[in-house]
């Protein structure tokens, strides 16, 4: 955890700073355009061999007798990543980009159903297709946008050997957010010495960044930092296409490359980049608190407390913002629509006084968090404030794909309907900045908050305890 305080003064003072650097005082009205979203990247680190997957615990919705185990918090920092020997591709340079190419064709599956490879091109005898599949957004069906102009290659290692290096074996999605690399066949070996091919993305569409690592293990744990990467296993060339899917289970558990995906889009995510904090004279802001089973009764208190100093006087109460209040465990709701903070301080206050008590119950749902605020019906918001304690359990808007051993699939999950929610376009005119405020985490955990948000330290997110969350907002 982070112990002493962000010199900048936290995230009201980088809200406030945003009206000061365009010359504006609360008071006024008028609205000026934001600087452009960074294009920066996640590099990856040094590569951990995956661990075995545990089986998936069977979970229910918060309103069940049955109650999740509650986290352990952590008491040391998230720590930094090794740094990887291997190049970043991606180009880390902020600057102004045409909006990405993304594709509502029937590529951009449902989350519901499995994806199937419909009539495969014919492939070449001694040799196999990897089909890959890339997705962007959320959108209000619940489907995920396909995404155009992602780069892969597919490198022949072995299990527990380097997962990049140089290769001739690459391709770039298309508009239909997928792309093929024929590759010959790769056998022999058996558990770290397997041979097959490491299959990631090394470079982004503009506007977008690639998932560098993500932390995962035990919810309950420090995390390893794992490349987001796939890894096929033997490959016979027997002339079949197969649907390569990032997920964790398609490499952790099975011994051979398979035509059904092991998530529910079967396909790679990326992060949708994340905007500047918007120079705007009154902002509007939504806060999303997690209520899970982790957070104890003081604990929700001193989350509650530091809400009301960030809406209050010494806040946000002087400036002509709103705000509108989500919670998540299992599931997540809206209990309070956007409302002036200036002209019903008391009913804000009261809001979160009502709502915000006693101890959580349920498990960790980012996707849902997510949805919820993109897909709301009716308002936008300029900011996303976004406080857990957890890495994702489960996904989904009833909760489901509970697995309390992090994998892919619920992070991937929240990543897409996180990206939809920087797609959305708040009143100051631009695209929704999410802030995401990890609280009292096991380390390695950043790399999760960074997959919802954006790779700015103090900025895109924050990381923090319970006792500290007050100065820190």
């Amino acid at each position: 955890m982070l112990r002493h305080r962000w010199y900048a003064g936290g995230i009201a003072t980088a809200l406030s700073a945003a009206l000061v650097f365009a010359g504006l005082s609360p008071a006024m009205a008028d609205d000026t355009a934001s600087p452009s979203p960074s294009l920066s990247d996640t590099s990856a680190t040094q590569e951990t061999a995956p661990p075995a997957a545990d089986a998936p615990d069977s979970g229910s919705a918060a309103t069940d007798s049955t109650t999740p185990p509650a986290d352990q918090q952590a008491t040391d920092a998230p720590t930094t990543e090794p740094t990887d020997t291997a190049t970043d591709t991606t180009d880390t340079t902020d600057q102004p980009s045409p909006e990405p190419t993304e594709s509502t064709s029937p590529l951009a599956r449902s989350l519901v159903a499995p994806l199937s490879i419909v009539n495969p091109d014919p492939v070449a005898a001694g040799s196999t297709t990897l089909r890959i599949s890339k997705v962007g957004a959320r959108t209000s069906t619940g489907s995920v946008a396909a995404l155009q102009g992602a780069t892969f290659v597919a490198f022949g290692s072995t299990r527990g050997g380097a997962r990049t290096g140089t290769t001739s074996y690459t391709c770039t999605t298309n508009a239909a957010g997928t792309c093929d690399i024929v590759v010959p066949a790769l056998t022999g070996g058996s558990g770290g010495s397997t041979a097959g091919y490491w299959v990631y993305e090394t470079a982004a569409p503009s506007g977008w960044m690639k998932v560098g690592n993500l932390g995962l293990g035990d919810y309950n744990s420090a995390k390893t930092v794992t490349p987001y990467s796939y890894f096929t296993n033997n490959v016979t060339g027997t002339a079949t296409t197969y649907l390569v899917t990032a997920d964790s289970g398609a490499y952790y558990a099975n011994g051979s490359l398979t035509s059904s995906p092991k998530s529910a889009t079967g396909a790679f995510a990326d992060v949708r980049t994340n905007p500047s904090f918007p120079a705007s004279c009154g902002l509007s802001i939504a806060i999303v608190f997690d209520k899970s089973t982790s957070i104890s009764t003081s604990e929700m208190t001193q989350m509650r407390e530091a809400a009301l100093g960030f809406v209050g006087t010494n806040g946000l109460g002087g400036t002509p913002s709103s705000v509108a209040l989500y919670q998540f465990s299992t599931t997540a709701s809206k209990f309070l629509a956007s409302t002036s903070i200036a002209a019903n301080q008391t009913a804000v206050n009261n809001a979160i006084n009502s709502n915000i008590t006693g101890a959580g119950n349920g498990y960790t749902n980012w996707d849902d968090a997510m949805r919820k605020v993109a897909f709301n019906g009716s308002e936008s918001y300029d900011v996303v404030l976004f406080l857990t304690d957890g890495d994702p359990t489960v996904s989904g808007t009833s909760g489901t794909n509970t697995d309390t051993n992090i994998g892919f699939q619920n992070l991937e999950e929240g990543i897409y309907s996180a990206n939809a929610v920087k797609s959305m376009t708040g009143p100051a005119g631009d695209r929704t900045k999410v802030v995401a405020v990890g609280i009292g985490l096991a380390s390695g955990s950043d790399n999760n908050l960074k997959a919802i948000s954006g790779n700015n330290a103090d900025d895109d997110y924050f990381t923090t305890n319970f006792a500290e969350l007050s100065d820190k907002l």
